[in-house]
């Protein structure tokens, strides 16, 4: 779940930040914007790798109380 999961969210991340994060970063007042949405795909990453470093139990259970 955790890979699939990950999979999506990184193609969508990656995306975003070629497509649309570099035509904002161009305007002045877009540019807060593209930058709040790069770091929120920075914490996601972390976020993402951390889950990856938890035990498969761990996950499981917490998917379970979801």
């Amino acid at each position: 779940m955790c890979q699939k999961l990950r999979e999506e969210l990184v193609s969508h991340m990656k995306g975003e930040e070629s497509a649309f994060y570099p035509s904002l970063m161009e305007k002045k007042e877009a540019r807060e914007d593209a930058m709040e949405g790069i770091e929120e795909h920075h914490v996601s990453e972390l976020v993402l790798k951390e889950l990856e470093k938890m035990p498969k139990d761990d996950v499981t259970q917490q998917e379970d109380k979801s």
